[in-house]
């Protein structure tokens, strides 16, 4: 009878042990749990590997942090700085007046579409802003600025495209001379506002050949929040 009980308990104890065991979490029994390995998966040699999910997620972050890298929102920025035509000449050869210096009369536009593309680009001149006038001045100090926003994306040149021509109303709008200020655009010199500087100074490429007078520029990029962003 004593064995009798004692084979009873025997069993019951295994039971027990058994149905505790499949009830304890795989994690509290001391193995890595299904959770904790969500990000891994168990090669035929027995070694952790990281999961497709996983390594897809590793190369987005990493793909996200590249492009922003530089910034998105952005504005370039082209002083036209000034004009030498010491003779007061024409690009006819002949001098914009008989009597004074020369009258200029400045139109420009800041091409960032297709900055290579021939003269005069997408834009006809004829809806050019007037960006300066001058009185009896040859070689005048121009010194103004035009701009364009980046508002999303990036860019790899741009071109002021400036005409120069002679205001005097005796003479009529003759031409002093056309020119293409071409700049490479490099996203490394893309500064905060505060930290921006103008590049050198460049002598711009004039489409008169005939022409003898030389227009100078210079170029600057700086980060801006997008909601500062005009686009167009």
């Amino acid at each position: 009878m004593a064995f009798l009980f004692q084979l009873f308990f025997g069993i019951c104890s295994f039971v027990w042990m058994v149905l505790t065991q499949e009830l304890v979490p795989a994690d509290e029994a001391g193995f890595p749990s299904r959770a904790q390995n969500r990000d891994f998966s168990i090669t035929s040699s027995g070694r952790r590997t990281p999961s497709s999910s996983w390594q897809n997620s590793r190369l987005t972050t990493r793909s996200n942090a590249k492009r922003s890298l530089y910034p998105d929102y952005f504005r370039v920025e082209v002083e036209i700085v000034r004009l030498e035509n010491p003779q007061g000449l024409l690009v006819t050869g002949k001098h914009c007046d008989f009597f004074n210096d020369c009258d200029p009369r400045v139109i420009a536009y800041l091409d960032i579409s297709k900055p290579r593309s021939p003269w005069p680009g997408n834009h006809p001149a004829s809806r050019w802003p007037i960006v300066f006038e001058g009185t009896n001045a040859n070689s005048p100090k121009i010194g103004k600025i035009i701009n364009q926003d980046i508002c999303g994306g990036s860019l790899s040149a741009v071109n002021a495209r400036v005409r120069v021509t002679e205001a005097d109303d005796l003479s009529g709008h003759d031409d002093i001379g056309d020119f293409e200020c071409l700049f490479d655009v490099d996203p490394r010199d893309i500064q905060q506002p505060d930290l921006a500087r103008w590049g050198s100074e460049k002598s711009c490429e004039a489409v008169n050949i005939r022409g003898t007078s030389k227009l100078f520029a210079r170029m600057r990029t700086f980060e801006i929040p997008s909601t500062s962003c005009r686009a167009g």
